[in-house]
């Protein structure tokens, strides 16, 4: 229905797109047990929003709550119990009249960047995330600390984190906020994959600038860059050349003495199996063979 020239669906249109949009965010783990909230606004002061601790994965029509710009329930017969993130809502829509939907969840990535309170720096990877630019993150504090805090920044941010609390987006429809959850969960995967590949990256893809820094392993000799590299000699300045190291020149030996020992020996053994060879042809004399063998081979040793 439009009203004052503004379109706002139906009650039973912001239902049925909440119940989606929850089933889809449980589908996708960004959804932690009960915690976290969807809200669609209807009217200029009225809001659809989840109960607190509201099934994400099975979520029903009696776990929703319409609720005025001052928190105050309507068409219900029974009170139910507000989440605890309401505040945050209805200032939101209080401030900009554009946001028609706000989602508070808690996708895995992007809620560790809040853990580390790092802001998600504007990126452009993808037109989506492209559009999605910067997430500021915002620390602890009071439910209407925050509030006051994202008011500052709700006309040109699309959501924020909050440190332990996950993140909050928000949108011109429910779809649109839930698509921009999922660009803040891709982006804030994609900077937890550089930082542990130990990769510094600029984001901004149109300077064309990136910094890649490498660790060093323990016991392996780093790279030489050519920076490091000293600079060339000129061709004036002398290079000292070192002095020739003067050696002895070797000295010739004679023949007989470059003959080993064993050599001799075997020419000693040939010489008396040789001798013992003309005394068998030789007649006898009476002189016993084993006195002959060994003055030959005296007389052989002698010659050494």
């Amino acid at each position: 229905m439009i009203i004052q020239g503004v379109y706002y669906p139906s009650d039973f249109e912001a239902k049925k797109a909440i119940i989606e949009i929850a089933g889809r965010m449980d589908a996708k783990e960004y959804a932690i047990a009960g915690d976290g909230s969807l809200s669609v606004r209807v009217g200029p002061n009225a809001v659809w929003i989840t109960t607190l601790g509201a099934d994400k994965g099975a979520l029903t029509q009696d776990m929703l709550v319409r609720v005025d710009l001052n928190g105050k329930q309507a068409m219900s017969s029974k009170p139910k119990v507000l989440p605890e993130d309401l505040p945050i809502h209805l200032k939101l829509y209080g401030e900009n009249k554009e946001i028609a939907a706000i989602l508070h969840g808690y996708p895995p990535r992007a809620n560790a960047c809040a853990i580390r309170k790092q802001d998600i720096p504007t990126a452009f990877f993808s037109p989506a995330i492209r559009a999605l630019g910067k997430i500021t993150c915002l620390d602890t504090a009071s439910m209407e600390e925050i509030a006051q805090r994202a008011v500052s920044f709700c006309r040109t941010e699309h959501g924020m984190l909050i440190h332990n609390d996950g993140c909050m987006v928000w949108g011109t429809s429910v779809k649109e906020a839930f698509q921009r959850m999922e660009a803040i969960e891709c982006s804030a995967g994609m900077l937890g994959l550089l930082q542990e590949k130990d990769y510094s990256q600029t984001w901004d893809v149109e300077r064309k600038e990136s910094v890649v820094e490498t660790k060093v392993l323990p016991g392996v000799t780093p790279l030489v860059k050519p920076a490091t590299l000293s600079a060339p000699r000129s061709a004036a300045t002398p290079v000292a050349r070192p002095e020739p190291v003067s050696r002895p020149m070797p000295v010739s030996q004679p023949v007989s003495a470059a003959v080993s020992q064993p050599m001799l020996i075997k020419q000693s053994v040939a010489a008396a199996q040789t001798s013992l060879v003309t005394q068998k042809e030789a007649p006898a004399t009476g002189i016993p063979r084993e006195q002959v063998m060994n003055e030959v081979v005296k007389r052989m040793l002698s010659q050494l």
